[in-house]
């Protein structure tokens, strides 16, 4: 069971949820870092990721991420 949560938007897409059993496992600086994070892949994705369908494959969209 959860016992501390960090919960920060992703775009429109809805929420990046992270669950610990420990109490009071995330710290400020987490928070930051995970907003930092998100920040970073938010402008790495591209803008038809935001527009899919859940049911629709990301292949379709990102052809190689490995060369990006």
């Amino acid at each position: 069971a959860s016992r501390s949560e960090l919960v920060l938007p992703f775009r429109d897409a809805g929420v990046f949820d992270l669950d610990s059993p420990s109490p009071s496992r995330f710290s400020d600086g987490d928070r930051e870092g995970l907003a930092l994070w998100i920040a970073a892949l938010e402008r790495r994705l591209p803008e038809q990721v935001w527009t899919l369908r859940p049911w629709a494959p990301v292949s379709s969209i990102v052809k190689n991420p490995a060369t990006r």
